[in-house]
């Protein structure tokens, strides 16, 4: 029973960011300084992921209904 009770040691990846300037791609943690280790700009846009859209790129509510359910909440 040595190994019940114990918590996994996690890690963390951080979010992917790209500079604004100089197009490099920066993985930032809670905690760190919002900046560019490339070039020192401090202008970062957050990185877009695929999570939620169809490989068409139509969103995943326009499919299957999803837009007449909304009129039909809002009447």
């Amino acid at each position: 029973m040595s190994g019940y009770g114990t918590m996994p040691a996690t890690v963390t990846m951080g979010v992917p960011y790209i500079c604004g300037q100089c197009g490099s791609e920066i993985s930032l943690k809670p905690g760190d300084i919002i900046q560019c280790r490339e070039c020192g700009y401090r202008i970062l846009y957050k990185k877009r992921t695929n999570k939620g859209r169809r490989v068409g790129g139509e969103p995943l509510d326009c499919v299957a209904g999803g837009s007449k359910q909304r009129t039909a909440r809002r009447r």
